[in-house]
């Protein structure tokens, strides 16, 4: 228990009334829980970034994110530029589906 921080525990101890036997219970659990998340998402995120990236590069041409017709705002552009910065200085050229597989589940949803 000494790994997590009194910050981290003090939902835990609040929803307790301080059982810090019960809260650490209580992060475990709720750690396992969450975890049992990550197979779903990772699906919706796999299958909403490659249906999108397939529908903009139908309508916006295959470099979609190049193209100032998508009406992406800045926040989205800021994303693209930082993907692309990850990609070359991990040696990848900036084709499509890296892309586009480099841009966060946030990217797609927003």
């Amino acid at each position: 228990m000494a790994s997590i921080s009194p910050e981290r525990l003090g939902t835990y101890l609040d929803a307790t009334n301080g059982n810090r036997e019960e809260a650490f219970r209580l992060h475990v659990w709720n750690t396992a829980f969450s975890s049992a998340f990550y197979e779903p998402l990772q699906i919706l995120e796999v299958t909403l970034r490659n249906a999108m990236n397939r529908r903009l590069g139908e309508k916006y041409g295959e470099n979609w994110y190049n193209n100032n017709e998508t009406g992406l705002n800045q926040g989205a552009l800021n994303r693209i530029r930082s993907a692309k910065n990850q990609l070359t200085g991990l040696g990848y050229n900036h084709d499509p589906h890296r892309v586009a597989v480099e841009l966060s589940l946030g990217f797609w949803v927003s």
